[in-house]
């Protein structure tokens, strides 16, 4: 004698509830190419060179790509709706770049990064100081620190009235001088073919670039 409403809502209380948030997005599985990139509808976006060689998975949101490895977030990269774009993110590239600073001027993993972050590199470290700007993304990157959190730290050392800005200062700042180097997990022969893929995707994308700028 009960009413149909009266059934679902009963039924209702027995349902457990949804625990996640529900997402819409696509799920591939894609592998890591030897310049620490995966390709996308054309599209390459980098991750961490240590995953080169590696299968990774992606998830692919509306307006952003977040790649997992191992059920991990190793990064993430708003999404690109042109074709044959190249997405970089400078930290995805310190290891290569710790062995061949002078890669880094005019690079488009630069040109991609930060406004705050081209302008410390240009002002203060691109002269002659070029190993040492790697050594703090280095030493930011290991200890989880933003490039907002290094500007903010970046700022104080200006009020502080200092003489001059450098790797050792901001170190400082943030709170140990202890240096920071990557450590190559795999062998000297596939440290260089990352390095050398690695490096031949920077100054090619860089060679591009400043075709169109030109």
């Amino acid at each position: 004698n009960q009413s149909i409403l009266e059934v679902k809502n009963k039924e209702l209380e027995s349902m457990l509830h949804y625990r996640e948030p529900m997402e819409c997005f696509q799920m591939d599985e894609y592998r890591v190419d030897k310049s620490s990139t995966i390709c996308i509808n054309t599209n390459h976006y980098s991750v961490p060179e240590k995953y080169v060689g590696e299968f990774i998975n992606a998830k692919l949101y509306s307006n952003k790509i977040v790649i997992y490895y191992k059920n991990e977030v190793i990064c993430e990269h708003s999404r690109c709706y042109q074709m044959g774009e190249w997405i970089l993110t400078l930290e995805h590239y310190l290891y290569t770049l710790e062995k061949k600073p002078g890669a880094i001027s005019g690079s488009v993993a630069l040109f991609q990064a930060s406004d705050f972050m081209i302008r410390l590199y240009k002002d203060y470290f691109e002269t002659s100081f070029k190993r040492e700007f790697i050594e703090l993304l280095i030493y930011c990157n290991e200890k989880s620190i933003s490039h907002k959190e290094l500007e903010t730290c970046f700022i104080k050392l200006l009020k502080q009235g200092a003489r001059s800005v450098n790797k050792d200062n901001l170190i400082y700042l943030i709170g140990s001088d202890k240096t920071i180097h990557l450590s190559p997990q795999s062998s000297n022969k596939e440290n260089a073919a990352i390095i050398e893929g690695s490096l031949n995707i920077i100054n090619e994308i860089t060679k591009n670039a400043n075709k169109l700028w030109n």
